[in-house]
């Protein structure tokens, strides 16, 4: 079964056979976490990579006494502090259980023997990181050029499950405002 979701969740980068997933499968175990569980905290170095099969999680910074959520990770996708997993060195980032999830995670040293060992684990993490490089692209332009407003009306049109699933601060948090400026911007949204 797991084998099938890492598959089902890698084939948007790469197809592999399930045989790839086979190997990496007893490497790594599934995990419950409840709303609001810290899987890394700020200042620590990245020990896992997960694979979100139920739930949500959440990657955030703490900056001038103001939260910002730089990411929200939900069913077949991958998450951890790819900066602190990747240099193995501590970051601000702290990654967090958005609601109560169920994840797939495997080690730095355990993906690390999967990438080296594994003839096609080179291509499978070359293709993870230059899928993850586009989505940050694209998310730090939306960012840039557009409203907050603007932002959660694509929210919206296009992710409205965060809307439904996501506690209304974390939503703030990833628009850039604080919770209480997320209220007017729902209000304009609307109209």
């Amino acid at each position: 079964m797991t084998s099938e979701l890492l598959k089902s969740a890698f084939d948007n980068f790469y197809a592999t056979p399930v045989s790839t997933w086979d190997e990496l499968v007893p490497a790594g175990s599934l995990i419950d976490c409840k709303r609001e569980d810290q899987l890394k905290a700020s200042g620590e170095i990245e020990k896992y990579f997960y694979l979100v099969v139920e739930g949500s999680v959440g990657i955030l910074i703490e900056n001038h006494n103001r939260t910002i959520c730089t990411d929200m990770l939900f069913e077949n996708e991958f998450v951890c502090d790819y900066l602190s997993f990747i240099t193995q060195k501590p970051t601000p980032y702290q990654v967090l259980a958005l609601e109560h999830s169920k994840l797939f995670r495997i080690s730095h040293r355990d993906f690390s023997d999967f990438t080296a060992n594994n003839k096609l684990g080179d291509q499978i993490w070359r293709y993870a990181t230059q899928a993850l490089f586009v989505d940050k692209q694209v998310q730090q332009l939306r960012l840039l050029t557009l409203t907050a407003t603007e932002r959660y009306r694509s929210i919206m049109k296009h992710q409205p499950y965060i809307i439904k699933r996501i506690p209304q601060k974390y939503i703030a948090y990833y628009l850039g405002v604080t919770p209480q400026s997320l209220s007017r911007i729902r209000t304009e949204a609307m109209e």
